[in-house]
Order: C-alpha cells, then structure tokens, then sequence
C-alpha cells in the first residue's frame, strides 16, 4: 500500500488531522474497548467464534482510538490508525494487526474451519494488548503530548 498516496487522500476527505486533546472522548472510547472485550468474551462463551474475534478486534482498536483522541488526533481509517500507533507512538502493533486480519478474514469471508481455540486466542491477545496500550495511555504526559502532535503532523506533511 502506498502510504503517502492513501495520508493524501484520507487528508483530502478530512479522514484524517489534528484535532483539540478531548480526554472525555478518549474515556469514551475506553468505555467502548472494555465493552467490546466483554461482548467478546460473552460470544465465545456461547461458541459465536467469529463474532468474538470481531469484538475482540474493536476492543483493541477503540483503545488505539482512546490513545489517538488523548492527544488530538482524528483517524476515521482502521489502518491507518494502526500505522500511527507504530510511526507516532512507536507502539507495537503486529497483534492489532494480526487482529484485523482475523476480523476480516472471519467477518467477510465463510469459514467453516472456525474453532473455539481461535476465539480464545483473539480474546488474551486483546486482552493483553489492552493491558499494555491502557499502561502506555496513563503515561502520557502533556510534553508527551506536544510530542506525538509534532510526529504526527511531519507523518502527515
């Protein structure tokens, strides 16, 4: 994917800028990640294997959005969301991305080789990667902040 071509676009439809810090907006979107993890749990403890990959998926991405709107940023694009968490915050992002995969690859696509081990997995992988990010969030600090704004708009030149 060309990166440069998709910043141009996603800023060109408005997909994608610096916006004001909104703590409020980020704990609505903590609020949204701990209740897509719990559905995710809910759903695999009734065997809906791919419904539970895909909450468990929006539990880690509404806590990447919770980070984003934390320090200003607007993303309305999965990916490139996901690419800022690597490129601003310098956030590993390999099980987010592994988790969009999976979503995709369950959501869209008939799969009749789904296995309650898969679901399983997705949730401690979120729920890990939960952990982790929701830490790295109660880090920011407001030079932190400043920080990531500055990375962000030379990511976005």
């Amino acid at each position: 994917m060309n990166v440069k071509k998709l910043i141009k676009e996603l800023k060109k439809q408005e997909k994608i800028k610096l916006v004001e810090p909104n703590e409020n907006v980020s704990k609505s979107y903590l609020e949204k990640s701990r209740n897509s993890l719990k559905a995710g749990k809910i759903l695999l403890s009734q065997n809906l294997v791919e419904e539970s990959i895909s909450m468990s998926y929006y539990g880690m991405y509404n806590k990447l959005l919770s980070l984003l709107y934390k320090v200003g940023i607007k993303s309305e694009n999965h990916f490139f969301s996901i690419f800022v968490m690597k490129e601003v915050f310098n956030f590993e992002n390999k099980e987010i991305l592994f988790a969009k995969k999976e979503r995709i690859n369950k959501q869209y696509y008939a799969n009749s080789n789904l296995m309650v081990e898969d679901a399983k997995e997705m949730v401690d992988i979120s729920e890990d990667f939960c952990d982790n990010l929701g830490s790295f969030i109660n880090r920011v600090s407001i030079e932190k902040v400043k920080e990531y704004r500055n990375k962000f708009l030379a990511l976005i030149k």
